[in-house]
């Protein structure tokens, strides 16, 4: 991707034309965070980065593309904008010109993008468009508070609600034998979920072996109502990532350092990061991810510094660098030869090049 945006820029833009005009929506769902390819835009070209920020937030995946840009932040749809989404779905097309229609589509959500992709689908696929929208609630929560009601009237197994509380608190994507044995389904009672119209919608599933939740924010609204369901769920979840010597689940080796943080389980967080074999499974499993080790040697010295513990912060200083040069003993000419040209970029990046 990175090439062919850069061979882009390369070409000439014509002084007559509208220019160059590229967009990169998502910024913050790449698997790894998309550092800008230029440093200086030839005349007559624009880019547009698109990523989910709160207002005056910088997320890592953002940090760069700020700088001497112009920002927008865009709170909600516009009637207008409704009406030309209304336009483009063939069922739905007939009601773009309906200015009641969509003034009540407008209040019930909002504006809100996520609530209308969620609800335009249900009317998308409703025989009575008029019924289904007149017994639509007001408010995103509400929304799914009610398409959980409906969940609760289908026929789908009984561990539903563990395998959305569970999706719902998971910090990362969970694979399909993490959820078999979190939450004792069988393959055929997955498959039961994968053919429900009802339960997919909401999901992100990968290779029908990796899920999670569509967007961060139906996650956290789920979760908010199973309520203790989805705090049952955290607990077997932070219980099982506990586990990791024994499933080696990637999931675990992840995100088990960020949840002990998360619940300030500080002296627990400190073993992990000085155990040597939960080091060396990390990078044995998760061999592209190579600042892992190092993040959670940082998240310790942040909980060290939050306790003003001197002689912690003197261990783990110590132990940082200790990863770092276990981590720069591998050469990226070696990797790329034998195993992964990801992991060997990833190296190369990370340290100076006159190193090797």
């Amino acid at each position: 991707m990175r090439d062919i945006l850069v061979g882009m820029l390369r070409e000439s833009v014509s002084a007559v034309s509208k220019g160059l005009v590229i967009v990169l929506d998502g910024l913050d769902e790449a698997d790894k965070t998309f550092e800008p390819f230029f440093t200086e835009l030839p005349a007559g070209v624009f880019i547009i980065a698109a990523a989910r920020a709160e207002e005056g937030e910088e997320p890592k995946y953002l940090r760069n593309w700020t700088d001497n840009a112009q920002r927008l932040y865009l709170k909600r749809l516009s009637r207008k904008a409704i009406s030309k989404w209304l336009e483009q779905i063939r069922e739905l097309a007939t009601y773009s010109q309906n200015k009641d229609f969509v003034k009540r589509l407008d209040k019930i959500t909002d504006g809100f993008p996520l609530y209308l992709r969620f609800l335009i689908d249900d009317l998308r696929q409703a025989e009575d468009v008029e019924q289904v929208l007149a017994q639509t609630p007001p408010g995103f929560e509400k929304y799914v508070e009610q398409q959980l009601e409906g969940l609760d009237e289908l026929d789908l197994p009984e561990q539903r609600w563990q395998f959305f509380a569970l999706l719902a608190v998971a910090k990362g994507v969970l694979e399909k034998e993490d959820i078999k044995r979190l939450t004792q389904m069988r393959d055929r009672q997955l498959r039961q979920l994968h053919q429900s119209w009802q339960v997919t919608r909401w999901m992100q599933i990968s290779e029908g072996k990796f899920y999670a939740f569509a967007h961060p924010l139906l996650a956290t609204t789920f979760a908010s109502q199973l309520g203790d369901d989805a705090e049952d769920a955290l607990q077997n979840l932070i219980n099982y990532c506990a586990q990791w010597q024994d499933h080696h689940s990637a999931y675990a080796l992840r995100y088990y350092t960020e949840h002990l943080r998360d619940l300030r389980q500080w002296e627990e967080l400190y073993a992990i990061a000085r155990n040597e074999e939960f080091f060396t499974t990390q990078r044995q499993q998760l061999p592209d991810e190579l600042d892992l080790p190092l993040k959670t040697v940082q998240m310790v010295l942040w909980g060290k510094a939050k306790t003003d513990d001197v002689v912690g912060i003197a261990e783990f200083l110590l132990v940082h660098p200790q990863r770092l040069m276990q981590i720069a003993q591998e050469s990226p000419l070696d990797i790329l030869r034998a195993v992964s040209i990801t992991r060997a970029l990833a190296l190369a990046d990370k340290f100076n090049p006159q190193h090797y």
